[in-house]
Parts: C-alpha cells; sequence; structure tokens
C-alpha cells in the first residue's frame, strides 16, 4: 500500500529527518565510548541549525507581540515571513486570529 501524499515528507523534511538520525547516532556511540569531545560535537548545533533556531524564535516573537498587541496586520506579516511554515499553510483569517486574541486573553487572566 502506497501512503497517502498527507503522509509523505518533503525531501527537505526528509533530509532533515536523516540529519537528525544520524546525529541521534552520533551522540548514543559518545555516550557508549563516554567521549565527552564527539558528545559535544554531536550535540552542538551547526551555523545553519543556530540560523534557523534564530529564525523560529524570531517568528514566534512577531506572532506572539502581535497577538498581544491584537494587530491583525503584524499577525500576517509575520506568517508571510515564516520561513519554516509549510508551504502550503494558510494565514488564519480575522475571525480566526481574533479567536486566537480572545483564547490568549482567557488564558492570561486565568494564571
Amino acid at each position: 500500500n502506497k501512503p497517502s501524499d498527507a503522509t509523505v515528507p518533503t525531501q527537505d523534511q526528509f533530509n532533515q529527518m536523516v540529519k537528525q538520525k544520524k546525529k541521534e547516532v552520533a551522540v548514543e556511540a559518545a555516550l557508549k565510548a563516554n567521549d565527552y569531545n564527539a558528545f559535544v560535537k554531536a550535540t552542538t548545533p551547526t551555523q545553519e541549525e543556530f540560523a534557523q533556531r534564530v529564525s523560529e524564535y524570531k517568528t514566534r516573537t512577531a506572532i506572539k507581540s502581535a497577538i498581544d498587541a491584537k494587530d491583525y496586520t503584524a499577525f500576517v506579516k509575520a506568517r508571510k515571513a515564516d520561513t519554516n511554515k509549510p508551504s502550503d499553510a494558510t494565514i488564519p483569517t480575522q475571525d480566526q486570529f481574533n479567536q486566537m486574541v480572545e483564547h490568549t486573553t482567557a488564558k492570561t487572566a486565568n494564571n
């Protein structure tokens, strides 16, 4: 049986999975050998991985700020600038955004 397209990863996603698996194998080998230097090497992010995490952080921060400010225009701008979202991702409507704002406001009020 061929899996549906919804479960088939893109080439980039597959490459990420392979890269992650190689990292896991390297960490396990370092632990097994009690090799701290190999462990550090296996767990230290590459420049590319660090840049990706910075990008994700900036996107989360921009989206959270837009929700906190109840600013749909800033929210749309942050979502469009998100390089980590799937290519088929849709941007929530104004009504959906308003629901997010309400949910976030209610959640904050309950804490």
